[in-house]
């Protein structure tokens, strides 16, 4: 059986981000490819954490850039910066570590 797959064709796997899709660029969210969806799959669910970069007032939690639900169940481009509720009508953005709704790129501390 084939594991479902995310990848970005703007960057490697264990690569550095782009300036582009962090804070210190356009803080845009990056092109992401979904395949090898489960056979039975109703919907899909995107989080995006971040492990390294514990918030500094509560430096047990992971920081949360990315939510996205109710995304369709089929192999999926999603193009950098795309309005998910536009692209897959039904679908949903959640809040990340700032509180804001949407994509936020990394910023880390100098």
């Amino acid at each position: 059986m084939e594991k479902l797959e995310i990848q970005s064709p703007a960057f490697a796997t264990g690569a550095p981000i782009p300036k582009e899709f962090t804070q210190q660029g356009s803080d845009m969210s990056p092109p992401l490819d979904i395949t090898n969806i489960p056979k039975g799959t109703q919907s899909l669910v995107l989080v995006c954490v971040d492990p390294d970069a514990p918030d500094p007032e509560a430096p047990k939690l992971t920081f949360v850039h990315w939510v996205a639900y109710n995304l369709p169940a089929q192999q999926l481009s999603i193009p950098e910066g795309a309005d998910l509720e536009s692209l897959f009508p039904g679908s949903c953005e959640g809040v990340n570590g700032r509180g804001t709704v949407g994509y936020i790129g990394p910023k880390p501390p100098i």
